[in-house]
């Protein structure tokens, strides 16, 4: 804008100094070769007037200055005399056009140019009483000539008014672009400038305001994205169509062991270089939605990539990589398939000895004597099948977390008083001793879970022990927390199945465990009975050295308001 208004006031300055001089030059010029002429005439008819009365006309034309040159011409043309040249060599002069319109009006005038000496000569004839003619002219340069005569000054003058007019308008330029170039584009008002700039500070000041508004709506809306994305469990990977990660939030960050902001900028395959999250990025440059499940540290995340496309076009601006964390559903498919599995097998079993023997009985090949025997092993079998169909009725219960029985507080001590009775026919034909010590305590939760796990721990100890052994069940009760505890001098369990001794149909020894008629869902149930009232499971077991199996209990665990 500066330089626009210096070039202009610049410009104008040089062209109103050329225009002026130029007017005055030719004013001036006018002027004087009015004033020249007049004086001319004036000189002629007062020669004319002078010229009868003297005897001796040439001595008193010769005496006239030599700027004028006088000559007297008779009345046919013929030059009697001229103060510039001989008048016996001069022509005849009739022919000439102001000669001819003194003869005719009595006073005559013409100009003659010469373009080789760029002179203009002014000629004044006036007729005499006697019939001559007196002529006289002066000679002056044209305007081209005086043009040609000042050209050096008048440049050098044109150069003293540029550079005169370059600091001026340089001055000027930036004394009127000042007060602009100062303005405070954040405070408008607050301004000292033109009262011509006032409609414009005051449609800045709106628009400031309205882009402070959308600025802050914005950043609103940028936090609370960032909160969502950054807090949220779910991996989440901002990426534009050429695979450069544009924003990585703390999950996925933490997935793939990766410091965000050094990631930032940098393509998606230097952030993790599996097959399965390249593959969801290619299908998502594609146009495509891709999915993949990937194995990271462990854990199985499923990722879903979706390009993102530009609103109202049809071209595409990027993707969004989301990892969702499916270890526990894949863990519970897994173990839903293994459950399946174990459910058919555990069912074929007593089933097919069932229908084995009961179709000898059918056919008539089992002898009198031997139906009883038959009958008995049915009837074991039957059992042993009915005892695992309520083991996994009450797994699925305790799964689901469904139709339980309202909570209560229950005395541990008296409860194992009460299941110990319902197991001394089996420990008396194992010749096992079963013993109950501490005191009463009362954890707050549902009697038929707390009875069903007090019930198979001691089952299992009575089940798994030795001939003669003891099982001591023991309820002792601490400032935060009530412990069962029960311990028994049976056969133990190895440290290599430990770990796996909760699972369902998980059997450390299975021939004697279908010799005690066990299902391998005793110890599931204590487990999912424990977690259903906040209590933690510990073993401690070794070979041949017996098990002890403690729960503790938190007293502050769903109490009661």
């Amino acid at each position: 804008m500066q330089r626009r208004i210096f070039w202009s006031i610049f410009l104008t300055a040089l062209a109103a100094v050329f225009i002026v001089g130029l007017f005055t030059a030719r004013a001036s010029y006018k002027s004087i070769d009015a004033r020249v002429a007049e004086e001319l005439r004036a000189e002629a008819r007062s020669v004319a007037a002078t010229l009868p009365l003297l005897r001796n006309a040439e001595e008193y034309l010769s005496a006239l200055p030599d700027s004028r040159r006088v000559t007297l011409i008779s009345a046919d043309g013929q030059v009697l005399y001229d103060n510039h040249a001989p008048s016996g060599a001069m022509e005849n002069h009739r022919a000439r056009p102001e000669v001819q319109e003194a003869l005719r009006s009595g006073r005559g005038e013409s100009y003659r140019y010469s373009d080789t000496l760029t002179e203009k000569t002014h000629y004044c004839a006036v007729r005499l009483d006697d019939g001559r003619i007196l002529r006289v002219a002066v000679t002056r340069g044209t305007t081209a000539g005086l043009a040609r005569r000042v050209v050096f000054p008048l440049t050098v003058t044109a150069a003293l008014t540029a550079l005169l007019a370059l600091f001026l308008s340089r001055a000027l330029a930036r004394g009127i672009t000042a007060p602009i170039t100062r303005l405070n584009l954040a405070e408008p008002l607050e301004n000292d400038a033109y009262d011509e700039l006032t409609p414009l500070l005051l449609r800045l000041e709106n628009q400031n305001e309205t882009l402070r508004s959308q600025l802050d709506e914005l950043e609103n809306q940028r936090r609370e994205l960032a909160a969502v994305t950054e807090n949220m469990r779910e991996g989440l990977l901002h990426v534009d169509k050429e695979g450069t990660v544009l924003a990585i939030n703390r999950s996925a960050a933490r997935i793939f062991a990766v410091d965000p902001a050094q990631y930032v900028g940098q393509n998606i395959l230097l952030v993790s270089r599996s097959a399965e999250l390249h593959s969801v990025v290619q299908a998502a440059q594609a146009g495509r939605n891709g999915e993949a499940l990937l194995d990271v540290g462990g854990r199985v995340y499923r990722l879903l990539s979706t390009p993102v496309t530009v609103a109202g076009e049809q071209k595409q601006a990027g993707m969004v990589v989301l990892l969702l964390d499916v270890t526990a559903r894949q863990q519970a498919e897994r173990q839903r398939r293994e459950f399946t599995a174990n459910v058919s097998h555990e069912l074929r079993t007593p089933l097919t000895s069932i229908a084995g023997y009961s179709e000898i009985m059918a056919s008539g090949l089992a002898k009198p004597e031997d139906l009883r025997g038959f009958a008995e092993k049915i009837h074991g079998e039957a059992s042993r099948l009915i005892a695992l169909v309520n083991d996994i009725m009450e797994l699925s219960k305790l799964d689901e977390k469904a139709a339980l029985p309202p909570r209560e507080n229950v005395d541990l001590f008296d409860l194992c008083e009460k299941i110990l009775p319902r197991l001394k026919p089996e420990a008396e034909s194992r010749k096992v001793l079963i013993e109950l010590t501490g005191r009463r305590a009362c954890v707050w939760g549902v009697r038929p879970l707390l009875d069903e796990m007090a019930f198979n721990l001691i089952e299992n100890a009575v089940k798994y022990n030795r001939e003669g052994g003891s099982v001591l069940v023991d309820v002792a009760e601490g400032n935060e927390t009530v412990a069962l505890t029960v311990q028994d001098t049976g056969i133990g369990i190895p440290p290599e199945h430990q770990d796996r001794v909760f699972e369902r149909f998980y059997r450390v020894d299975k021939s004697h465990s279908k010799e005690t008629g066990g299902t391998g869902l005793g110890l599931a149930i204590v487990k999912h009975a424990a977690a259903i009232h906040g209590a933690s499971v510990e073993l401690s077991s070794a070979p041949d050295s017996g098990s002890c199996f403690t729960v503790i209990f938190d007293k502050e665990f769903h109490a009661p308001a």
